[in-house]
């Protein structure tokens, strides 16, 4: 099964977005590591395909933070579903949110971005 078959969303680019994403478990190291910058490739309230210069493991938590260039913000816990290098330094990764691990400002915040890409994208 292909991973756009197991979609509960459907996704829109997100070029325009800043991100950064941490493991969210790790211990203190985990915590003081500096999160790692990484180029939202499409989005939805359910997941987010990423491109980073780090990949994670499949199943690790994740904090995921996002930025719209007219200033929305949200931080929002995922899953890391799948990691695939695409070349010797970089890796492609799928994320799937979770709405019991993620609270319910977050999740209207990122409905709100989605609804802002899907805008753009209409235009």
């Amino acid at each position: 099964m292909s991973v756009s078959n197991r979609r509960t969303r459907d996704r829109t680019s997100a070029a325009s977005i800043k991100a950064s994403i941490r493991p969210v478990d790790g211990g203190l190291f985990g915590r003081l590591r500096k999160p790692q910058e990484c180029i939202v490739l499409d989005l939805s309230r359910a997941g987010a395909g990423l491109l980073s210069t780090r990949g994670f493991d499949p199943m690790s938590e994740v904090l995921l933070s996002l930025e719209t260039p007219d200033g929305l913000h949200a931080q929002i816990t995922g899953t890391i579903r799948f990691t695939n290098p695409v070349d010797a330094s970089s890796y492609r990764m799928g994320v799937h949110f979770s709405a019991d691990a993620n609270s319910r400002e977050a999740l209207a915040t990122l409905v709100s971005i989605e609804a802002q890409l899907l805008d753009t994208a209409d235009s």
